[in-house]
């Protein structure tokens, strides 16, 4: 999914997330109140697979076990230039937000250094014909 509005799983056209690019950050914002007293932000788990953000969240009511489980599960793919080490997940459990935000970077990788050798004068190197 690449969109940046996200359906309610009901398929109400109401916007539970958003997504946002800025210059040097990647967001998203789930608003959990669409679904209180379902979800609460302790019960959302976020985990990344590559350039994938997958977003979880499970509910049980265990004073009722004949009640249907409740899941939510959607699935984002990240920008190539998404910082993966800078990804974190703010919970708000005062207005039932789930914030999730990285850092972009410039460029792709990281900066290498190359030894440069002339493989004719180093003899370590042979020719290979």
């Amino acid at each position: 999914m690449s969109s940046t509005d996200w359906e309610v799983p009901s398929g109400e056209a109401a916007n539970f997330a958003k997504v946002k690019h800025t210059e040097d950050a990647f967001v998203v914002r789930i608003d959990l109140a669409q679904f209180t007293p379902i979800y609460e932000p302790d019960d959302v788990e976020i985990e990344v697979y590559g350039f994938d953000l997958q977003v979880n969240a499970r509910k049980e009511d265990p004073k009722n076990p004949n009640q249907a489980l409740r899941e939510l599960h959607r699935q984002y793919r990240m920008p190539d230039n998404v910082d993966l080490e800078t990804i974190r997940m703010k919970r708000n459990r005062t207005n039932n937000i789930v914030r999730i935000e990285a850092k972009l970077t410039d460029g792709y990788g990281k900066p290498i250094t190359l030894n440069v050798c002339d493989v004719k004068k180093d003899p370590k190197y042979k020719a290979i014909h």
